[in-house]
C-alpha cells in the first residue's frame, strides 16, 4: 500500500480522535488513582505525546488563571507525565532463538514491570533488564521515571493489530497478581484484523472494566520505528539464548534481552536529521488534527467535571475559529508529511538501518551481528563465547536477598 493511502486527512483525524480519547480517559483514570503509565509500544508513543499536547494546547488556553494553575497540580501526578517506555518487543526475526516463543518473552518483560511496581530490585527480572540496558548495549538515553512506577496500579497503552501481544502480556500479568492495571488499547482498521483467537481475551477485559478499546481506523504509527516516535528498539536473541543456560531463573524458558533508547534531537553530523524532522512535521499535523477534530460539548464537560472555569464566555467559541483555521491547510500538511517520508524512505528498514548501526555499535562490546527487521528492530547477535562471558559476569555480580 502507498503511504498516501495509508496517511490520508481522514485517516490522520481518525487517529486525532484515538488522541483525545486516551489524554480524557488518563484523566479520569488519574482521579480513580492511576498515576503512571507503561508504554510497551512504539506505535502508542506518538499518541501519549499527542494526548500530552491536547491537554496543553486546547485545555490550558480556555481556563482562567487559577484553574491553570490547578491543573499544572494536576501534572506531577499525571499519567501522561509519568510514561515509563519499557521493551516488550518479541521481534527475533531470523535470528530468533530455538525453543523461545512470544509468550515466554512477555513474561519477563511482565515481571520486569511488576518488579519496578512493587519495589523489588533484587528481582532477577529486574536486574537481567538493567544488565543488558547498561552494560550490553550502552546506547543513547532512557526513562528516568521508574520512581513514578511505585503501584500495581498504572495504565497500559498498548496497539493492537491481531490481539496476540496484548492478550499475552495481560495473561502474564494476571499470573503474577497484578489484576489493577487498566489497559488503554488502540484498535488499529477499526478491529477488523483482530484474529477471532484473541478477540474474547479483549472482550473479556473491556467486560471486567479493566480496558477501554479505541477505534482507530489506521494505526499508520505501528511498526514504523523510529521516525515517528523517536524511540529505537534493540533485542539481543543469543544474549537470551545464553542466559537460559546459565542463570538458574531463567532455565523455565522465561527470558528477554531488548532495550529502547530515545533520540529525536538532531545530531551534530546531521546524519539523523531526516528522522528528526519527520517527527517534528508529525507533530504539528497532529496539533492540527486535534484542533480540528476538539469536540466543544467534550470538552465542556470534562472541564467541569475536573472543576475547572473558562476564562471568559468567548472561550468555547474559538474552538470552531481554530477548527476552521486549521482544517485550511491540513490537507497540504499531510501531503507534505507523507512527502517526506517518501523522499527519504524513512518507512524502510534499511533507513533506520543506516541511522542506528554506529551508534548502537559504538556501545556494544566485540563484534556483534546487526541487522533491522521489517518492524525496525534493531537486533543485535553477540557472539555465542560472549554472550555467554557477559552472562557469567551477570551471574556473578548480581545482587541476591539473604534467603538466596
Amino acid at each position: 500500500m502507498l503511504l498516501a493511502d495509508l496517511i490520508t486527512p481522514e485517516s490522520v483525524k481518525s487517529y486525532a480522535r484515538a488522541v483525545v480519547a486516551v489524554a480524557r480517559a488518563c484523566d479520569r483514570l488519574r482521579d480513580a488513582g492511576y498515576s503512571a503509565m507503561v508504554v510497551p509500544s512504539r506505535g502508542a508513543v506518538p499518541v501519549v505525546n499527542a494526548a500530552t499536547s491536547y491537554r496543553r494546547s486546547i485545555l490550558s488556553p480556555m481556563i482562567d488563571r487559577a484553574s491553570k494553575l490547578a491543573m499544572l497540580t494536576r501534572s506531577f501526578s499525571d499519567p501522561l507525565t509519568a510514561a515509563v517506555h519499557i521493551a516488550f518487543t518479541a521481534d527475533m526475526g531470523e535470528t530468533g532463538v530455538a525453543g523461545l516463543d512470544t509468550a515466554s518473552i512477555r513474561k519477563f518483560w511482565a515481571r520486569v514491570v511488576t518488579a519496578i511496581a512493587r519495589g523489588d530490585k533484587l528481582s532477577p527480572y529486574y536486574q537481567f533488564y538493567r544488565f543488558h540496558r547498561d552494560v550490553v548495549c550502552r546506547v543513547g538515553h532512557h526513562d528516568n521515571l521508574e520512581h513514578c512506577l511505585n503501584s500495581e496500579r498504572f495504565i497500559f497503552i498498548d496497539t493492537v493489530v491481531s490481539g496476540r501481544a496484548v492478550v499475552e502480556i495481560a495473561d502474564a500479568f494476571d499470573a503474577l497478581g497484578m489484576d489493577q492495571i487498566h489497559y488503554l488499547l488502540l484498535v488499529d482498521e477499526n478491529g477488523t484484523r483482530i484474529d477471532p483467537r484473541y478477540a474474547a481475551g479483549l472482550h473479556r477485559l473491556e467486560a471486567q472494566g479493566r480496558a477501554q478499546l479505541i477505534k482507530v481506523d489506521s494505526l499508520f504509527t505501528e511498526d514504523q520505528g523510529p521516525a515517528v516516535s523517536g524511540v529505537w528498539s534493540v533485542v539481543m536473541p543469543s544474549v537470551m539464548d545464553a542466559a537460559r543456560n546459565i542463570v538458574p531463573e531463567f532455565e523455565d524458558g522465561i527470558v528477554g534481552a531488548g532495550i529502547y533508547y530515545h533520540e529525536v534531537q538532531a545530531r551534530e553530523d546531521g546524519s539523523n536529521i531526516d528522522f528528526t524532522r519527520a517527527i517534528g512535521r508529525l507533530h504539528t499535523l497532529l496539533y492540527q488534527a486535534i484542533h480540528i477534530v476538539a469536540d466543544p460539548d467534550e470538552i465542556a464537560d470534562d472541564l467541569q467535571r475536573l472543576g475547572f472555569f473558562f476564562e471568559d464566555t468567548l472561550q468555547i467559541d474559538s474552538i470552531g475559529v481554530m477548527a476552521k483555521a486549521m482544517e485550511g491547510t491540513f490537507a497540504h500538511a499531510t501531503d507534505d508529511y507523507v512527502d517526506h517520508l517518501d523522499r527519504h524512505g524513512l518507512f524502510q528498514a534499511e533507513a533506520t538501518a543506516t541511522v542506528a548501526a554506529r551508534k548502537v555499535l559504538d556501545g556494544v562490546d566485540g563484534k556483534p551481528g546487526f541487522d533491522v527487521s521489517g518492524s525496525h528492530c534493531i537486533r543485535l547477535d553477540v557472539p555465542a563465547d560472549e554472550a555467554v562471558r557477559l552472562m557469567r559476569r551477570f551471574e556473578a555480580g548480581r545482587l541476591r536477598s539473604p534467603a538466596a
